[in-house]
């Protein structure tokens, strides 16, 4: 086999003396010879070929990206919670759901969950469906969120918990509040309501009665895990892709 640098000589021969294309031609093809002469001189001699170090460290952060996504992947797969059946959820269930809701330690959620609450409560305003309006009147640096904004979300959203004021207004007087994942145009949002969060994502639910044992014992990843879980139907909602028109009637 012949060696690689012949051809590229041999294309540099072929232009007219005196030509620009000739001379450029020429200039191009003794660049090229000399580059791959250092390569199969690095690869020879065992050196690693240099790399931008930014771009080392790009590569880094999106292989750790990839390995976090895996680990995500593989806890959805192991993981085996209550699932909820909309045509199911009598005492018992709600009883073990909320059980494994209060699995945990209470205080500041983390990660994803800490942004929602952020995001759904911070600035405790809300449209005429109830429904959270983002504010972003943030106090950190740089107008980023601080951590005395992610405080003032969660007592604002134990807040509302507690007065029901912006609640959706649905109620199966089962004694139990729903905290529940809304996709909108502009994101992922929580809300409250008396009644099951038919067709959407069934996140937690709270005794109506003791809304403190819930800040206090929720297992907030719980809730994160409940994200991925699929959408709740039945009951009253069974038309797809979306249950009802309007609000469910239980009075």
């Amino acid at each position: 086999m012949a060696a690689p640098h012949r051809d590229i000589v041999r294309i540099a021969r072929s232009p007219r003396r005196g030509s620009v294309a000739g001379l450029a031609g020429l200039l191009l093809a003794a660049l090229c010879l000399a580059l791959l002469l250092l390569q199969e001189h690095k690869s020879f001699i065992g050196v690693p070929v240099p790399t931008h170090s930014k771009s080392q460290s790009a590569i880094s952060c999106l292989e750790k990206r990839y390995e976090d996504n895996a680990q995500i992947e593989e806890s959805q797969r192991t993981y085996k919670g209550l699932t909820l059946d909309g045509d199911r959820l009598t005492e018992k269930i709600l009883a073990e759901f909320y059980a494994e809701t209060i699995s945990g330690d209470g205080g500041m959620p983390g990660g994803f969950i800490k942004d929602l609450v952020l995001r759904s409560y911070f600035g405790r305003k809300f449209d005429l469906k109830m429904m959270p309006v983002l504010s972003r009147d943030y106090t950190g640096p740089n107008h980023q969120p601080g951590e005395a904004d992610y405080k003032l979300a969660l007592k604002n959203f134990q807040e509302e918990a507690k007065s029901g004021e912006h609640f959706l207004g649905s109620n199966d007087n089962m004694g139990w509040i729903w905290l529940g994942a809304k996709q909108r145009a502009n994101g992922l949002w929580l809300y409250m309501d008396r009644a099951p969060p038919y067709g959407e994502r069934a996140l937690a639910i709270m005794k109506a009665d003791n809304i403190d044992e819930f800040f206090e014992k929720v297992d907030w990843h719980m809730l994160f895990v409940r994200l991925y879980k699929p959408n709740l139907w039945g009951g009253k909602a069974k038309k797809f892709p979306y249950p009802i028109k309007g609000r469910p009637d239980y009075r």
